[in-house]
């Protein structure tokens, strides 16, 4: 083989490599939200998920473009988890969960959805316990085939309170969310305004 002919197989060697690492090799940054919205069609699933109006009596569905892979329930709850964009806040849009929730886990049995989160508000009233319950169980029925949501706060049951104590250890699902119907909270010797109610369903 000539002095040429070695250089050019050394190029178009380099030059697969080159293709190979940029173009299959490379992962996806989706730390970013706007990176995520930026993904290729074909990488991407839409879905909505579930923040809150402005005074927190109804959820608010908004759309994300998330990363197709499985399970794509689990990348819905981490675009919930991430918050309301500038945008949407400007627009008055707010969310129960607190910034400084993380997912710990997420496992899928059958129908269910076990969902392991830290950072819940543990002193949160019935009303703001609905408001969590109704944006986590919207954004994640219909996903992964998910039916009904189990929560935990670090493995333990997190939910609505039991009238005897406690916290009720059950899974919600859309049929549980009817019921979440005008759940309205106030101070001791007020009555309840609008802004302290709150309705999971049209």
């Amino acid at each position: 083989m000539t002095w040429m002919a070695a250089c050019r197989t050394a190029w178009a060697v380099c030059g697969v490599f080159v293709l190979l690492t940029s173009g299959c090799g490379a992962a996806e940054d989706t730390s970013d939200p706007a990176a995520v919205n930026a993904l290729p069609h074909a990488n991407a699933a839409q879905t909505t998920i579930y923040f809150l109006a402005s005074d927190g009596s109804a959820p608010v569905g908004v759309r994300r473009s998330i990363p197709r892979r499985s399970p794509v329930g689990r990348e819905a709850l981490l675009a919930l988890l991430a918050g309301p964009s500038a945008n949407e806040r400007e627009s008055g849009i707010t969310s129960a969960l607190p910034s400084s929730v993380a997912l710990r886990s997420v496992r899928l049995d059958g129908s269910s959805a076990v969902v392991n989160l830290v950072g819940l508000p543990m002193d949160a009233d019935g009303v703001d316990r609905a408001r969590v319950i109704t944006q986590i169980t919207r954004s994640l029925v219909g996903l992964s085939g998910i039916e009904q949501v189990w929560l935990r706060e670090q493995e333990e049951p997190w939910g609505l309170w039991r009238m005897s104590g406690g916290v009720m250890n059950v899974p919600y699902g859309y049929d549980d969310l009817l019921g979440f119907f005008r759940i309205c909270s106030s101070k001791p010797g007020t009555e309840a305004v609008e802004g302290d109610c709150f309705t999971a369903l049209p």
